[in-house]
């Protein structure tokens, strides 16, 4: 299946519109279950689909189908039929035109996944299941899918991108004399994961969650977050803040600080679209080149990430979602990182613990997500430590992690020097001051 030429199909039937775009995507997937201990199910699927955008006297439509003979010229149809319905918008801006790629080509393409069949998966499944042990692993998924995806227009844009991405995630659980949990999430373009570390992690998150205590009484203290739950956090507070479109509609605390202080000075943060992630590439989605782009340096705002309907495009304009490319034939451009990574500091987590006088270490939040408009989350600390003159004194749950993230940039106390890889993020322990913890 030649994804650019049903592309260049459904350009042919639009060669009277003003400008066209197309935007075809297949991918094969396969995905492991774990249950009780055991791999239950596995599952197949390969999906095909394309997408007609089509602008047309200041007027826009879109379309979208899966993949079948007369695909290119429904979507054409519909497409310019959306576009004939819908309102004059003089914002209108044109679509992406031809430019050289500004990053190399990323080492994201595993011949282990795009050549063979799902043994990998289920060995590296049992083996995660046997490292965790005594702790069970009641629940896991391992996802591994080649994506394929094409953009053609009639500016003359006319890119194709192969990617490979894995996706796992496992619960584990220890009986004593409360249950314990742990929870662990796999990121990568390659079977490369160590089964004995993922397991092994699954083990002592699920220990260390089975010998907390519930935390009692209130206080203000230091959150140290870890990258997996800092994750979340961090591309709904800062990656919704450098949205082009938040920007654009005023819906960003950001807007017009550009070239001042939003953040503590120690911070730097980077696009950076070269270094492997689960979107890495030399173009986004709608067939801009992406570039290695610093957003904030040394705490200062740099400028925004943009797709072509919302500015000059950045390079930052996305369909799939990183951890599941099924169905992206079907969403809408949105804005976002293909790799925000925070550049990493000096002090290994070890020593930020030792520099914290009254703080709390986070292990596992229940929803790590905060308010993109005004930074505030009340978060249900699931599992933490306690930190007293530097030392870890005691394992908490059961309270409610309480703070204001866009504030919490701004008093970073501490960046860790260890980053880890997440779907869209490349992040370290992050140490930050004024949070408040709420118990029963």
């Amino acid at each position: 299946m030649d994804l650019l030429r049903l592309n260049e199909a459904a350009l042919r039937s639009l060669q009277r519109s003003e400008q066209a775009e197309a935007y075809a995507v297949r991918s094969r997937t396969y995905a492991i279950y774990v249950d009780d201990g055991r791999v239950s199910n596995i599952e197949f699927k390969d999906d095909a689909g394309m997408s007609v955008r089509v602008m047309d006297g200041g007027r826009m439509g879109s379309a979208a189908s899966t993949l079948g003979d007369d695909t290119p010229a429904k979507c054409a149809r519909r497409a310019m039929q959306a576009a004939s319905m819908s309102p004059v918008d003089a914002t209108l801006r044109d679509f992406s035109v031809p430019r050289n790629a500004k990053v190399p080509r990323p080492d994201v393409l595993d011949r282990r996944i795009s050549e063979n069949g799902p043994e990998g998966l289920v060995e590296l499944a049992e083996a995660i299941v046997s490292a965790a042990s005594p702790a069970k692993v009641p629940r896991g998924l391992l996802r591994a899918a080649l994506v394929e995806t094409a953009v053609s227009n009639s500016n003359g844009v006319e890119v194709s991108q192969r990617s490979t991405m894995v996706y796992g995630h496992f619960t584990s659980m220890v009986m004593g004399t409360s249950p314990g949990e742990g929870v662990q999430s796999i990121h990568s373009n390659h079977l490369d994961m160590d089964a004995d570390t993922i397991g092994s992690r699954l083990l002592v998150s699920a220990r260390a969650h089975a010998d907390a205590v519930s935390f009692r009484g209130q206080e203000e203290l230091d959150m140290i977050l870890p990258p997996s739950e800092l994750e979340d956090m961090t591309l709904s507070s800062i990656g919704s803040a450098l949205n082009g479109e938040n920007m654009v509609l005023g819906r960003s605390p950001w807007k017009g600080l550009e070239g001042e202080q939003v953040t503590s000075g120690c911070l730097s943060i980077v696009d950076d679209p070269g270094s492997p992630s689960l979107l890495a590439g030399c173009y986004d989605d709608e067939g801009s080149p992406t570039e290695v782009r610093t957003l904030v340096a040394d705490g200062e705002l740099q400028g925004f990430m943009f797709d072509t309907f919302n500015g000059i495009s950045t390079g930052n304009g996305w369909r799939r979602e990183p951890n599941d490319p099924q169905g992206s034939y079907r969403m809408p451009v949105r804005i976002g990182p293909a790799n925000l990574r925070i550049i990493p500091g000096r002090l290994s987590l070890d020593d930020m613990v030792a520099e914290t006088e009254n703080g709390i270490l986070v292990e596992r939040l229940a929803w790590p997500e905060v308010d993109p408009l005004t930074g505030r989350f009340g978060l249900e600390l699931r599992c933490g430590h306690l930190i007293r003159g530097g030392e870890v004194v005691a394992t908490v749950k059961n309270a409610l992690l309480a703070g204001e993230m866009f504030n919490a940039w701004k008093d970073v106390k501490a960046v860790g020097s260890e980053n880890v890889r997440g779907a869209r993020t490349d992040v370290p322990p992050v140490s930050f001051a004024g949070a408040r913890l709420v118990g029963v």
